[in-house]
């Protein structure tokens, strides 16, 4: 298939056309993973797939030789998978690019956000994670003024109190922190979700970005359940219309 698109045409693989929704979205995911195996209970946790969802994103992909099972459950991308997805998000990128002529940067202000968590979590044993933003960078473009954001922690498996985190991200300065409880219910690792959420006059506008990120849960306390890390991701706050 072609389409034209800014004066240039843009091919669509035959192939890519014909694979169901969830295959197109199991693909590009998996593509973000590289050379690593993914579990199945970590591809619809990020995907939102369902257990029917899930099983028409992966039959397809391992049809076509695009994905392999590696052992029970997990999943990785073929060589031919890998250049498929890349052909995808090329052409996805140009088909959703206007013309050069009406493009105009956007003006984006920066945060970064940090966690500081334990290093290591025990079984059914309260937990403190403390989530902030650092001081802008010099260069960035200044926040109209406080921005008032949703801090959202999620965790299968783990109790977490409380969900959620109002927080105003101020123009200058620290931010927070803002401290969730976290109880593990399992041994093993425990994933979180971190999400940061625009609140604005009628709830909650839009998903601003967030970070993924693994803690061990040993079955008693260790030593390392008395260390400390910060974890971190940039946060990108577009200012068109902020004004």
């Amino acid at each position: 298939m072609h389409l034209r698109q800014g004066g240039e045409v843009v091919t669509i693989s035959s192939d890519l056309e014909r694979l169901p929704p969830q295959a197109v979205t199991v693909l590009r995911y998996l593509a973000t993973r590289g050379n690593e195996e993914v579990s199945i209970a970590d591809i619809m946790w990020v995907t939102g797939l369902s257990n029917i969802g899930i099983g028409k994103g992966i039959r397809p992909l391992v049809t076509r030789r695009y994905a392999t099972m590696t052992q029970p459950g997990y999943y990785m991308l073929t060589p031919a998978g890998r250049e498929a997805a890349r052909g995808l998000v090329e052409t996805e990128q140009a088909l959703s690019e206007p013309p050069a002529q009406t493009q105009r940067p956007e003006r984006v202000h920066v945060r970064r956000l940090s966690a500081f968590t334990p290093c290591e979590l025990s079984l059914d044993t309260p937990s403190s994670l403390q989530v902030g933003f650092d001081p802008p960078d010099q260069g960035q473009p200044p926040l109209p003024g406080p921005w008032l954001l949703m801090l959202r922690l999620q965790a299968d498996g783990c109790n977490v109190s409380p969900e959620s985190h109002l927080l105003d991200l101020q123009p200058q300065g620290v931010s927070g922190p803002v401290r969730f409880r976290v109880i593990p219910q399992a041994a093993g690792k425990q994933r979180f979700r971190l999400e940061v959420l625009e609140v604005g006059t009628g709830g909650i506008s839009r998903l601003l970005g967030g970070m993924y990120f693994d803690l061990n849960v040993a079955e008693f306390p260790t030593p390392a359940c008395a260390e400390f890390q910060a974890l971190g991701a940039d946060i990108g706050l577009p200012l068109e219309g902020a004004e």
